[in-house]
């Protein structure tokens, strides 16, 4: 799955739970839109769907600032 799938496809998610319209570039942190209780069931749904686990250290701030930087980190974690 390219990068700006998954981007949009964590954009669908979330504006599924919040109602809210998103860009892949939205800021989901400073928005309040993700606060550690959202992040840990985007982060159960990521680590389903594509069949490994986050490590805590690639839970931080920049890594989902946006559904883009969130993408950027399963794209990276695919290829390790």
């Amino acid at each position: 799955m390219q990068l700006n799938e998954e981007a949009q496809w964590i954009v669908g998610q979330l504006t599924e739970t919040s109602g809210m319209t998103l860009s892949v570039d939205s800021p989901l942190l400073d928005s309040g839109l993700l606060d550690s209780m959202a992040i840990q069931d985007l982060v159960a749904e990521i680590e389903e769907r594509h069949g490994f686990t986050i490590p805590d250290d690639e839970l931080t701030e920049e890594n989902f600032e946006s559904a883009s930087a969130i993408a950027n980190l399963i794209g990276r974690l695919r290829n390790v």
